[in-house]
């Protein structure tokens, strides 16, 4: 036991003068005593160090250690060190900012060609009901798809003014355009497509569309649309599902169009029908998805591009597929075939094409379907064999 009398400097370097006969040293705001010394036992020539940390003030420690040292004896050690620093707390994390709400699309806005006597179409498909403002002071109309019945609505304009239509639904309806309309200034809520019946007096006249493609457009088509050839490679067509004779009569059309994805499509039926000019690559194209290519490039005249690397095992139906398609001569050979049923007329008046397809697996077709190469150059030996499966070579 080591019992001192009178006042403990160490108590008094804290700021407190008590009367003790035992040195104890307890903790306090200026201070973290270690290993607090009470009433210890020494053996000879042992030693106690009393380490005493600084908690809020290293300097006060410094500036009284003459008195600390007053505790110093031959068993007895006081040593100071400096305090570790407190470590800084760590930022809290901004909050992230609450995503802003998408403005609501609004209404699909259509400007018309200025063509005196020339008129606009506009076919409810499906959704709730479409009111239309012909832009020109005339009465609106409003269109509803009732049951099974499509109605229309017609609007002639009398003179060469521009007009801006306005298309508006609560919740987005799909509704087919035709007629005198250039542009397509906004898709708005609703899915309009053009829809130019070959056969009708006037094509299309559509020349110009947004340069992005919003989400909820699903549908693309501008059949009819005889003058379009804008530049529309950049549209993420990711979330579309139809398209299907979306190029159906462009005549104009030849734009680049390999970095399309369009892992939702299942149908590229007449998708280049009649595209007389198109011929841009599109080997790019992931067509795994893909069941119907019937009529894909009937009377596309220009198209002479490598498709050769598509993957066609999931095709059903390729009829008509290079029908008319005069300059059309690529291999064709790295297709699997196996599951076509229909290839009527598929290089029908393929004028130019005489490319192998020996080694194709038609197993499914027993006999050589109607038309299959009528007026080709194919030659017999280049013929599949029908009703069989070679093996890979």
């Amino acid at each position: 036991m080591h019992n001192f009398d009178g006042t403990n400097p160490l108590l008094e370097a804290l700021g407190d003068e008590p009367e003790i006969k035992e040195i104890t040293l307890t903790n306090s705001s200026a201070f973290i005593i270690v290993e607090p010394l009470t009433q210890v036992r020494l053996q000879p020539f042992e030693k106690t160090v009393i380490q005493v940390i600084g908690n809020a003030a290293y300097e006060h420690i410094m500036a009284n250690i003459n008195q600390l040292n007053a505790l110093k004896s031959d068993v007895i050690s006081i040593e100071t060190s400096e305090p570790e620093p407190e470590p800084e707390p760590e930022p809290e994390p901004e909050p992230e900012p609450e995503p802003e709400p998408e403005p609501e699309p609004g209404p699909s806005i259509f400007k018309t060609n200025g063509v005196a006597n020339d008129s606009v179409y506009i076919t409810h498909d499906s959704g709730p009901a479409v009111t239309i403002d012909w832009g020109d002071g005339s009465e609106p109309t409003v269109i509803e798809r009732v049951n099974n019945y499509r109605p229309s609505a017609q609007h002639r304009y009398q003179d060469t003014n521009k007009y801006t239509i306005t298309a508006t639904s609560v919740g987005g309806s799909v509704f087919a355009v035709q007629g005198a309309v250039e542009e397509l200034v906004s898709w708005g809520s609703n899915n309009p497509y053009f829809n130019q019946n070959g056969n009708s007096v006037q094509t299309g006249s559509l020349i110009k569309v947004p340069e992005l493609l919003p989400p909820h457009i699903t549908k693309l088509k501008f059949s009819g649309q005889s003058a379009f050839n804008q530049d529309i490679a950049s549209w993420d067509v990711s979330h579309v599902t139809d398209v299907a004779g979306c190029f159906e009569m462009c005549l104009e059309f030849n734009q680049s169009l390999n970095s399309w994805f369009m892992p939702l499509v299942t149908d590229l039926s007449n998708l280049f029908a009649n595209a007389r000019k198109f011929n841009q690559s599109i080997a790019d194209w992931d067509i795994s998805n893909i069941a119907n290519t019937s009529g894909m490039f009937k009377n596309a005249w220009a198209f002479n591009q490598s498709i050769n690397t598509w993957n066609m095992s999931n095709v059903v139906d390729a009829s008509n597929m290079f029908a008319n398609a005069s300059a059309f001569n690529q291999p064709l050979n790295n297709w699997n075939v196996a599951r076509i049923e229909y290839m009527g007329m598929m290089f029908a008046n393929a004028y130019m094409f005489n490319q192998d397809l020996s080694g194709w697996c038609v197993s499914l077709q027993v006999q050589k379907p109607m038309m299959f190469d009528s007026n080709s150059l194919l030659v017999l030996e280049h013929l599949p064999v029908w009703g069989t499966c070679p093996s890979p070579s």
